[in-house]
């Protein structure tokens, strides 16, 4: 950790929670958290304020003091708890990765035994560890602590500090704005993460300017990565790649500067996100991704299917484990496609499944009503009827926008959009007829009717694409509309009245 940077507020409550702890004779306390440097230093100081030793645990270094001093070889978990055990002066004992020898009866019992022991003394076990995995026997014994990441203010410091120390070889040209934007999106990350980037860009070019935002965004991308849940998107899609929904549109475009400062201090709160309910192909996800284009934040994809394990209690944490970082990562959108298929069977979850998928559903609704984080939910469903009343109930989402089958002037829109992106001139073709003759047809169809008619066009010889192409491939086309028109007219009818719509006047 950098030298001369202050606590930060969650920080300090933290610092003050242990010492409340240790103070109070608590034996064993489990930490979870990745920065083992500054779980360290936190607990230095309880130490110095209670006049108690530090001793550290590894299974690399044995024991050794605060200075690094090595105490004992004890180089195994058994041999660290006897040596634990003989010394009876107050003391905090800091366990490093412990959590690997909780699954072993004989380190269980005697941690056990060793809690109880402890209550008479003034000794303090803690395991530090980056996840939580506690065995059932020491439930009760253990007192569990989630270290606060970096906040605002520890970052701001970091940053000040590493400019003010490097100020005489590396020139900086970094705009107030810039600064708040590498400070905000640093957010979410360890101290040591932050340093490294920070290092990373001060010594890219020998300077430090509004580019190097850059470097946080690849640091983000990567702890995404990691998780093995989440998706990172590039969110290349923009609103103006989606024809019509002029109502949806309007709507985000009003919120496009909620995440800002101003707007906290207007006494605005962060938006809370939507549901896009809706026929199939006719933009619903490409919305949700131009959402994080428009508001220029990062777009994370839940995969639910990423969330469900067959190990008894992996699911719950797995779904845990991706709010965390969706919430580490904020401001950003948080992406969830077609959420119908993944909790159409909370209601016979109990029998089907032990209850995992209700749990997983239980803690998705618990986190949508109370977070106070800026991670914006984007939830795009295509049949309302398998989702579970209580999901769309006010207070966890802004706004229920329906996306209905493209209108005329919704069509006119589609049609020159795709004619575009594939490098033909809209002015080139009759889209009046273009557009009488796709009632119907999703946003989907009229693209793969476009691209159908290219493919017709190259092989004949690579002419030129006319309107009579379009109008034949729209023909081949059987629309979703009438392939389900029962569910169509279904879905269209359950929306009226219950939900806002889509589409409205330009």
């Amino acid at each position: 950790m950098f030298l001369n940077v202050a606590w930060g507020k969650k920080a300090k409550e933290t610092i003050e929670n242990i010492d409340i702890l240790v103070c109070a004779r608590y034996p064993l306390l489990y930490i979870v958290s990745h920065e083992e440097e500054r779980v360290k230093e936190a607990l230095d100081e309880v130490c110095k304020t209670r006049q108690r030793s530090l001793y550290i645990w590894t299974i690399a270094d044995g024991i050794f003091d605060s200075n690094g001093t090595q105490i004992h070889r004890a180089s195994q978990p058994y041999e660290a708890l006897v040596q634990i055990r003989k010394s009876k002066e107050p003391a905090i004992w800091l366990l490093k990765d412990f959590h690997c020898y909780l699954n072993e009866p004989l380190i269980v019992r005697f941690v056990r035994d060793l809690a109880r022991e402890s209550r008479n003394l003034s000794r303090t076990l803690v395991i530090l560890s980056p996840v939580l995995q506690i065995p059932v026997e020491l439930e009760k014994e253990a007192y569990v602590i989630e270290f606060p990441l970096p906040t605002y203010e520890e970052v701001t410091s970091l940053f000040d500090a590493m400019i003010k120390h490097y100020e005489q070889k590396v020139k900086v040209n970094l705009s107030g704005e810039a600064k708040k934007r590498i400070i905000s999106s640093s957010l979410g990350l360890t101290m040591n993460e932050i340093e490294g980037i920070f290092y990373q860009a001060l010594v890219t070019g020998r300077a430090l300017d509004d580019a190097d935002v850059q470097y946080v965004h690849k640091a983000k991308k990567e702890l995404v990565r990691r998780s093995g849940i989440l998706e990172y998107v590039e969110p290349v899609s923009t609103l103006e790649d989606a024809g019509g929904l002029y109502e949806l549109k309007r709507w985000l475009r009003k919120r496009r500067n909620a995440f800002s400062e101003e707007a906290r201090d207007f006494g605005l709160p962060y938006p809370k996100g939507i549901v896009l309910v809706g026929v199939q192909g006719c933009g619903k996800s490409l919305c949700a991704k131009a959402t994080a284009s428009l508001w220029q934040l990062p777009l994370l994809r839940l995969d639910m299917s990423k969330i469900f394990s067959k190990y008894v209690g992996s699911s719950e944490q797995n779904m845990s484990s991706a709010l965390k970082i969706a919430e580490a990562l904020a401001p950003c959108v948080l992406w969830v496609d077609e959420v119908e298929k993944a909790f159409a069977g909370v209601q016979s979850s109990g029998l089907s499944d032990a209850g995992t998928t209700a749990r997983v559903f239980g803690s998705l609704l618990t986190w949508l009503q109370e977070k106070e984080s800026a991670v914006f939910v984007a939830a795009t469903a295509n049949d309302i009827a398998q989702l579970p009343p209580e999901f769309l109930r006010r207070g966890r989402f802004d706004e229920i926008f329906f996306v209905d089958l493209p209108i005329p002037s919704e069509r006119e829109e589609i049609f020159k959009i795709h004619l575009k992106k594939r490098n033909r001139q809209p002015t080139s073709f009759d889209i009046n007829r273009l557009v009488a003759n796709s009632e119907g047809y999703t946003g989907a169809e009229i693209e793969q009717a476009i691209i159908s008619s290219l493919y017709d066009a190259f092989d004949d010889g690579m002419r030129s694409l006319n309107t009579e192409d379009i109008i034949r491939s729209l023909k081949e086309i059987v629309p979703l509309s009438v392939i389900m028109r029962e569910s169509v007219l279904t879905l269209r009818e359950w929306a009226k009245g219950r939900c806002r719509p889509a589409t409205g006047m330009k």
